[in-house]
């Protein structure tokens, strides 16, 4: 079992040593998660792989999960917090024909049906080369939503993964996904500055 504080305390040494891809292949790519055991990792990965169509490789474990702690502020705890019972597996899924499939999609049932509440922070993560499914349409007419939620429901509830929340985003080339990871590390150490820590 890994000391999660003392891991953390690495994990905050290489964020303020490293430079991002130095620290995105350290911890993304060539680090196992402290949380999450190999073999459930690859579980995972697997099913969501064989589900969406993608190659296993494109299917990364990211966040708290992956690394041990959260980078990014949220209103309830700092970064840095430890990943704990209210925490997500995040999964992050890189791959353009997926990202186009959902994109189609989403102009398809606005186009054809209507606008739909989110759909300005859709535009938003659109623009980031990041589908987040949370902002698609919800409604019942929208099956590639209601397909999605009912695959990321049942990987919750299987119990496989600690009865964690399993959540994914799709991004259209791994450029943006490391874009949003760096920008995760410039907050973290912003944050690590202003703390005096």
């Amino acid at each position: 079992m890994v000391d999660l504080p003392e891991h953390i305390a690495g994990v905050r040494q290489r964020i303020i040593e490293a430079d991002d891809k130095a620290f995105i292949d350290l911890f993304y790519h060539n680090t196992e998660s402290p949380i999450l055991p190999a073999e459930k990792q690859s579980l995972l990965r697997r099913r969501v792989s064989d589900e969406f169509n993608v190659s296993m490789r494109d299917v990364i474990l990211v966040g708290s999960a992956k690394i041990g702690c959260t980078l990014t502020q949220k209103p309830e705890r700092p970064p840095l917090s430890p990943f704990s019972d209210g925490s997500d597996i995040d999964i992050a899924i890189i791959s353009s024909r997926l990202f186009e499939y959902y994109w189609e999609q989403a102009f398809n049932y606005y186009s054809e049906v209507r606008e739909w509440e989110k759909l300005g922070s859709f535009r938003k993560y659109l623009f980031r080369g990041w589908m987040r499914p949370d902002m698609l349409p919800i409604d019942s007419e929208f099956e590639p939503s209601r397909l999605w939620f009912d695959f990321f429901l049942k990987q919750t509830g299987s119990g496989d993964f600690g009865g964690h929340k399993v959540s994914a985003g799709i991004y259209y080339s791994e450029h943006f996904w490391e874009k949003y990871a760096s920008r995760s590390l410039i907050d973290c150490r912003k944050y690590l500055e202003l703390e005096g820590i």
